[in-house]
């Protein structure tokens, strides 16, 4: 008696199961095309445009050569976009993915990768030496006040370093300083040494 029952209960298990797969949407893997990742990636990095332009013109940057550094600046940024979105196709199978969900991934990952391709090109590109105190100052202060936790770990990294379980919860300007290799006494209110710019 007791082995008809579980047989009618996984008779009744197997039909609704075959039922529900009958009734459900079949889900397809979604991927954008190039052409979509560009549009996506260009529109999210957007609102950065004014940073690259006043980034660009304060740096050692020939007037004539600003704007292909301006292109190449943004053309690298979205190239490691697009690498980082097929990482992510090839080893997640995205299913029945809403245009929604790419817009949000593609606008945090771009937001992402501007900073990291822009202090990358901070690091190889001086700041004018009559602009570079101002500049870093106003740039430590906006990024504090972003409070992005992806900056933090990326700027924060002598503290991450001494205690590799601490969650940054700021951008401390010992790090900032290091990550930018700037003057020492670049936040105190007395005269910065030229000689360090």
């Amino acid at each position: 008696m007791l082995k008809k029952s579980l047989y009618e209960i996984f008779r009744m298990m197997n039909l609704e199961l075959i039922m529900s797969k009958k009734q459900a949407k079949p889900k397809k893997s979604f991927k954008l095309s190039d052409r979509q990742q560009a549009k996506l990636t260009e529109s999210s990095l957007r609102k950065f445009s004014d940073i690259i332009d006043q980034t660009i013109k304060l740096t050692n940057v020939e007037v004539g050569d600003q704007k292909n550094a301006k292109d190449r600046l943004k053309k690298s940024m979205i190239t490691r976009v697009k690498k980082d979105y097929l990482s992510l196709t090839q080893h997640t199978y995205l299913l029945s993915i809403e245009a929604k969900s790419n817009e949000d991934w593609f606008k945090n990952q771009a937001n992402y990768i501007f900073w990291l391709e822009l202090f990358t090109y901070l690091q190889s590109h001086k700041i004018k030496c009559e602009y570079r105190i101002n500049f870093y100052k106003e740039l430590f202060d906006y990024l504090t006040k972003l409070e992005d936790e992806n900056l933090f770990y990326l700027i924060n990294k002598e503290i991450l370093k001494r205690n590799k379980y601490h969650v940054p919860s700021k951008i401390y300007k010992t790090d900032f300083i290091n990550y930018f290799k700037l003057p020492r006494n670049i936040f105190e209110k007395s005269k910065v040494d030229i000689v360090e710019c």
